[in-house]
């Protein structure tokens, strides 16, 4: 059950991080802040979670993977922010190196609630 609330906190995250690159993509401008900060909050209330989980339960490969990369994840969407936070315009490329390595964390922590039955 609580793999489920990690990953409902993570889609709301991604389907904020989908609506952030939309706005990036279409003109030369960062995207609104409100919605940077609930895609920020609900991806690392995601991970908090996850984190919690595989240290009550164990992490076996799926959760250590889907960990390891969110939280990569997280590093890179935290550089993303600073460059946010002052002024300056998120690289495009950047955008799509925090969104892949933030869906195979996604991936992994699917893989992980499917096999857990």
């Amino acid at each position: 059950m609580s793999l489920l609330v990690a990953l409902l906190l993570l889609v709301v995250a991604a389907l904020a991080g989908m609506l952030l690159a939309a706005l990036r993509l279409q003109r030369e401008a960062n995207p609104p802040t409100p919605v940077a900060a609930l895609h920020g909050v609900s991806a690392l209330a995601g991970v908090a979670v996850l984190l919690v989980v595989g240290m009550r339960t164990g992490f076996d490969g799926l959760l250590t993977l889907a960990l390891v990369a969110l939280a990569l994840a997280t590093v890179g969407g935290m550089a993303l922010s600073g460059l946010h936070a002052m002024g300056r315009l998120i690289p495009i490329p950047g955008v799509f190196a925090h969104a892949a390595v933030a869906s195979s964390g996604m991936l992994a922590l699917a893989a992980a609630l499917w096999l857990s039955g």
